[in-house]
């Protein structure tokens, strides 16, 4: 933040850490005057310079407020101006997101994964040629396995 920020924040700061009570004249609660009570209405009048007093406050406050932040405004504005940033890193770039991509036949995609997986499992397929990698099917695998480490054993 600038110097200018920082003062602002300051003034407010200052303005709202005053002991505003102490303007409005609040004292302690007093029981109602007889003639009040024979009058059947309240005689006393309310303390008007207290009540001027914390208007005056509250319009100077919000005077202070709406001028402090004009004045941020208008020179984040220029600022902002002098720089001449970019409105977004996507300023200009137009991109239509693709179409959904529907199942149309889910029992036939179905029928589809379990055929190749049947084939996978199934026949015999190089997985890489150069390195002499095969593929076999599952059964004659397991067939291999069970000779390789014995009938019975745990």
């Amino acid at each position: 933040m600038s110097k200018v920020s920082h003062a602002i924040l300051a003034a407010l700061a200052l303005l709202l850490s005053l002991p505003w009570q102490r303007y409005a004249r609040i004292k302690e609660k007093k029981e109602i005057p007889k003639e009040s009570l024979q009058a059947g209405y309240e005689l006393r009048d309310v303390n008007a310079k207290g009540v001027a007093l914390v208007a005056a406050a509250i319009a100077a406050l919000a005077t202070v407020l709406i001028v402090g932040l004009a004045i941020l405004f208008f020179w984040w504005r220029g600022m902002l101006q002098r720089e001449q940033f970019a409105a977004s890193v996507f300023h200009g770039v137009q991109q239509i997101p693709p179409s959904p991509q529907l199942q149309i036949d889910a029992h036939g995609d179905l029928e589809d994964v379990l055929s190749a997986q049947r084939r996978q499992l199934t026949y015999y397929s190089w997985i890489d040629p150069k390195a002499g990698w095969v593929a076999i099917p599952i059964d004659e695998a397991m067939r291999n396995w069970v000779n390789e480490h014995g009938k019975g054993k745990r």
